[in-house]
């Protein structure tokens, strides 16, 4: 249906529980679909996300970055707020850029979802320079 409408998809979106339990069902997908990027929009959590959930996380899209790379697909994960808990000097947020490898897990920053918790959208594209594959907003 795509290529019939002209069409070509360069990014998409699978569930954290395929990256977790489904890695090369993902790869094989977003190969098929002729994806550049393949993303991750949330991470599932019982009431606040935490750091075990976050080093959990973490771990799975490590794994994720180098199945798709494999493939010259690139890894990345959308940013929805819950992620900017309080945590030591920082944020879980935080915790997951150190946690996620760069050359293998990219970010989506979603600016809603960056103000909505009140963070800088400005001050986090400084801080990770090079970390951000791509940025939406909602309007």
């Amino acid at each position: 249906m795509l290529d019939a409408n002209g069409l070509k998809p360069i990014s998409g979106h699978f569930p954290f529980e395929r990256y977790r339990d489904d890695i090369d069902g993902v790869v094989r997908d977003a190969k098929a679909l002729g994806l550049q990027y393949a993303g991750c929009a949330w991470i599932p959590h019982n009431g606040d996300f935490d750091e075990k959930t976050c080093r959990d996380a973490a771990a799975v899209f490590n794994k994720a970055g180098e199945a798709l790379g494999k493939e010259d697909i690139k890894f990345f994960y959308h940013t929805h707020g819950y992620e900017f808990q309080p945590y030591k000097d920082g944020t879980l947020f935080d915790l997951l850029m150190e946690e996620t490898k760069p050359d293998l897990v990219k970010y989506e920053m979603d600016v809603f979802w960056i103000v909505h918790p009140k963070q800088d959208p400005a001050k986090l594209l400084h801080k990770y320079p090079k970390r951000w594959a791509s940025c939406t907003s909602k309007t």
